[in-house]
């Protein structure tokens, strides 16, 4: 029939949660508020230890849309991703971390992207609002993302120039299967899933805003830098380059390890850890001399050192100042 409505697809949007209390509703809501009108939530609470369970259980009786919720014992992000993955129904997943937001449009300006592709399509990315822990915009989170991705999206994730942020993120279904979900044997769910996903799909970027990341809850990468981290960034590495055809080149193999350790350092000075940022980029110079930001960074773990030690001097002196000014104002 000519009047016949199409049915729009179902989007299942998977909210993996661990001690978010004090963002979990706001996440919850801005689902709820989405412009599009055929939407499911599933949220996993990965034995959170706060009060992030009560809070997803009340939100549940209330839930305006279809609203699934898990409690379990902890078993890491990947694992619970993909016990998410499993329940859902939609064509297209859409993942938001428990302490972020999606914009109102987010899911119908994607959806209607989407739909003008073919299955070629695994996965579209947009760009989203960085805020700070009270929900106050602080600017464009990675600004100017466009200009930075060429037409070999493979080698600009396996280089690390970018990685798309989760939550501005729409799947097919059918394209997180068939790459087999996330792998839980690494902690980079994103930057893993996102490099198996471009070798069998194509990926595309829309250049609109459609979410909010929270930079200071915990959930940047500086905050949590550990040598388990480095571990499994260089293992998700060797695993996507080994059949990589660039990589049998003598040099372009040096210079993309370089560019990996380069990344490995910038998180270790982010943590204020400079003497192992430049043990990292000792490794970076003796693989790529011409890094010139590995030298500009080594300069900066050297001043960086020295600044903290006249903090340091300066706040022993003021101490001793005001313990020499009580003393003498008790021997009076």
């Amino acid at each position: 029939m000519e009047n016949e409505v199409k049915e729009i697809p179902l989007v299942s949007v998977i909210m993996p949660s661990y001690n978010h209390e004090k963002y979990i509703e706001e996440a919850i809501r801005s689902v709820w508020e989405q412009t599009y009108s055929n939407v499911e939530l599933i949220v996993l609470d990965d034995g959170s230890k706060d009060s992030s369970a009560e809070i997803i259980k009340r939100l549940e009786k209330i839930s305006p849309i279809p609203m699934k919720v898990v409690l379990k014992e902890n078993e890491g992000l990947c694992r619970t991703l993909n016990v998410g993955l499993e329940l859902t129904k939609g064509k297209y997943i859409c993942p938001l971390a428990s302490d972020d937001k999606f914009l109102k449009n987010k899911i119908s300006l994607l959806v209607s992207e989407y739909e003008k592709y073919k299955d070629e399509v695994g996965a579209i990315f947009s760009k989203c609002y960085a805020i700070d822990s009270n929900g106050n915009r602080i600017g464009e989170f990675a600004p100017n993302m466009k200009n930075y991705i060429s037409k070999n999206i493979f080698e600009d994730m396996l280089l690390w120039k970018y990685v798309f942020q989760y939550s501005t993120a729409i799947f097919s279904k059918k394209c997180l299967l068939e790459v087999g979900g996330y792998n839980e044997n690494h902690k980079f769910e994103d930057w893993d899933l996102y490099l198996r996903i471009s070798k069998k799909f194509l990926i595309t970027f829309k250049d609109e805003f459609v979410a909010e990341y929270r930079v200071e809850s915990g959930n940047n990468l500086s905050q949590q830098f550990t040598s388990t981290l480095v571990d499994d960034v260089l293992n998700i590495f060797q695993e996507n380059s080994a059949n990589y055809p660039k990589m049998k080149s003598f040099f372009w193999n040096r210079y993309a390890r370089a560019k990996i350790h380069l990344k490995i350092a910038s998180w270790s000075y982010a943590a204020r850890d400079f003497k192992n940022t430049r043990k990292w980029l000792k490794k970076v110079i003796f693989l790529n001399p011409f890094e010139y930001k590995a030298y500009d960074l080594f300069f900066r773990t050297l001043l960086g050192k020295i600044i903290i030690q006249k903090i340091k001097a300066l706040q022993l002196k003021s101490q001793i100042e005001n313990y020499s000014t009580k003393f003498l104002e008790r021997t009076k």
